[in-house]
């Protein structure tokens, strides 16, 4: 990446602010990097059917990141048209596993993949893709509605899958992200009878 200063001279690599989860000493840092948008290669530079992401791009600005103390990355199988997964895994294989602490979802919006069999392979591809062999902060994508949230995973047994993958360390935290109502988010926190780790 580009040297980054700010008026007041170069930024810190010894600053950031970390949290802990109460049942672990590993920081987290309070700065986080999404991977919903990043750079993009030129038209004449894209291959038909290949990632359209700038890769060197990606892993300089991962790679600033982690030197300046970031260390959560968070990331989806639906970001960057499928590409997001696969370009942060990249990004990451050069750095200690202790170095970062990833975060992605189950986003399985499409009818089709709401299945138990296609929401699984969803799942293990993103171990796939981002090359490693747990996932830190896993997360049931954009819940909204109580209806919507048991069908993609509830009714379809995909949650207990979660929860067995949980108790088996291949995910250590399991979370959901939230675009809904007051009244969902309170069914969620207060009245389903599962124990998430964070929202």
């Amino acid at each position: 990446a580009k040297e980054m200063s700010t008026d007041r001279g170069e930024v810190p690599t010894d600053k950031m602010t970390y949290r802990h989860m109460p049942d672990s000493d590993r920081p987290i840092s309070l700065l986080g990097y999404g991977m919903m948008r990043l750079p993009v290669l030129d038209d004449d530079q894209q291959e038909e059917g290949k990632s359209h992401i700038d890769q060197d791009e990606v892993n300089s600005l991962v790679d600033y990141a982690i030197a300046h103390g970031v260390n959560y990355f968070d990331t989806s199988p639906r970001y960057c048209k499928g590409f997001s997964e696969q370009a942060l895994g990249i990004a990451l294989s050069k750095h200690k596993r202790s170095e970062f602490v990833v975060a992605t979802k189950l986003s399985n919006f499409a009818t089709e993949d709401q299945t138990l069999e296609a929401s699984i392979a969803m799942y293990r591809n993103s171990f796939k893709q981002l090359r490693v062999d747990y996932i830190d902060y896993y997360l049931l994508h954009a819940i909204g509605e109580k209806e919507n949230y048991l069908q993609r995973y509830v009714n379809n047994g995909v949650l207990n899958f979660l929860l067995n993958e949980r108790a088996a360390g291949r995910i250590k935290y399991l979370g959901w992200s939230f675009h809904g109502t007051k009244e969902f988010f309170d069914y969620m926190l207060n009245e389903q009878p599962v124990k998430f780790d964070f929202v």
